[in-house]
C-alpha cells in the first residue's frame, strides 16, 4: 500500500520551477512545482477522464470538499443515496481526523490552498486507484523554497480487491495518513521518506490504536534494522513506512508531542539532518538521540 507515492515524488523537491505562479503565492526559482489536480488535462495517474461529471460534498462547517462522479470507473458506492452515504462517511472520517490532530496534538491545520477546488476547505478526491496505491497527497503550491505547502487529496473511491477488512477501516487508515501528510506540508516538505511516512505511520496510530496499520508495516524495519535512519531511498520496500515504530517509541519514551516538536524544527532549520535536529529537540528537554 504505497499510497504517498505522489509526496514522495512532490514533497522531495524533484519538481522545481522559476514559472509556478498559483493565485496568491509568491514564486521564485526553488519553488516546488504546482501538482495538477486529477481534473486537470495531464495530470498524473489517477486522474479523471475528460468530461467526467463531478459532484462534492461538504459538511456543514467542515473543512474539507469531497469530489465524487456517480458512473464508470471512478463512481463511487452507494450512488443512488442523496448525498451517496460513502461520501459522506469519508468528509466525516476526515474532519474526525483533522480534528484529533490540531484539537488533540496541537498540529497546525494544512495551508489553505486559497480556491483551487472552487472554496478554500481541503479538497479531497474519490478516485480509483486500480490496485496501484490507494491515497496521495499532492502539492499545489508553496509559500517559500521548503513550505509550508498547500495540496489536495487522492483517496480511492471504492477498495474493491484490496485486502482491508472493511470501507470503514480502509478510510480511518487512509484518512488519518493522507491528512497528516497535509499537516506535515503546513510545516515543511523535501523531508526524507524516514521522516514522512514513519511519522505518517504513527499518527494513523495514535489516531485510531485500533486499526492494524501500523502493526502491518513495522515488519518493513524491523526485518532490515542494519538499515540506518538516514536511508531516503523511497517508499516502495516498506522500510520508510515500517519506521513508524521509531516514531512510536520516541512518544512513548518521551511525549507525544515530541513529533510535534521535531516538525516544528524541521520548518526552522531546512539545511540540518532531520536526526540532527531531533537531537536538539530532545536536548531541549533534557534528553538526547545517542540516550
Amino acid at each position: 500500500m504505497f499510497r504517498a507515492l505522489y509526496l514522495a515524488m512532490l514533497a522531495g523537491c524533484a519538481w522545481l520551477s522559476a514559472g509556478c505562479d498559483p493565485e496568491g503565492f509568491p514564486v521564485t526559482a526553488q519553488h516546488v512545482q504546482r501538482g495538477l489536480r486529477p481534473t486537470e488535462p495531464g495530470a498524473s495517474s489517477p486522474s479523471y477522464p475528460v468530461g467526467t461529471s463531478l459532484e462534492s460534498f461538504a459538511l456543514p462547517n467542515g473543512s474539507f470538499r469531497v469530489h465524487f462522479t456517480r458512473g464508470g470507473t471512478h463512481g463511487v458506492p452507494e450512488s443512488g443515496t442523496e448525498p451517496p452515504t460513502s461520501v459522506v462517511a469519508v468528509a466525516e472520517v476526515y474532519e474526525a481526523a483533522l480534528q484529533h490532530y490540531i484539537d488533540n496534538l496541537g498540529y497546525r491545520r494544512p495551508v489553505s490552498d486559497r480556491g483551487e477546488g472552487g472554496d478554500d476547505l481541503i479538497d479531497v478526491y474519490m478516485i480509483d486507484f486500480g490496485g496501484r496505491g490507494d491515497g496521495a497527497f499532492v502539492i499545489d503550491a508553496c509559500e517559500g523554497p521548503g513550505g509550508p505547502c498547500a495540496g489536495h487529496i487522492r483517496h480511492e473511491n471504492d477498495f474493491r480487491g484490496y485486502s482491508y477488512p472493511s470501507t470503514r477501516v480502509a478510510n480511518r487508515i487512509l484518512s488519518s495518513h493522507e491528512l497528516f501528510h497535509a499537516v506535515q506540508a503546513a510545516y515543511t516538505v523535501g523531508q526524507t521518506v524516514v521522516l514522512t511516512e514513519g511519522s505518517a505511520v504513527w499518527a494513523t496510530e495514535n489516531f485510531d490504536g485500533e486499526l492494524a496499520d501500523f502493526e502491518g508495516f513495522i515488519d518493513g524495519y524491523l526485518t532490515d534494522t542494519g538499515r540506518s535512519l538516514t536511508f531516503d531511498g523511497g517508499v516502495f520496500d516498506g522500510f520508510g513506512y515500517g519506521t513508524g515504530v521509531f516514531f512510536q517509541f520516541l512518544a512513548e519514551w518521551d511525549h507525544p508531542d515530541v513529533i510535534r516538536a521535531l516538525w516544528q524544527a524541521r520548518a526552522d532549520s531546512l539545511e540540518t539532518k532531520w536526526l540532527a535536529t531531533l537531537d536538539e529537540v530532545l536536548r531541549e528537554r533534557g534528553r538526547s538521540f545517542e540516550e
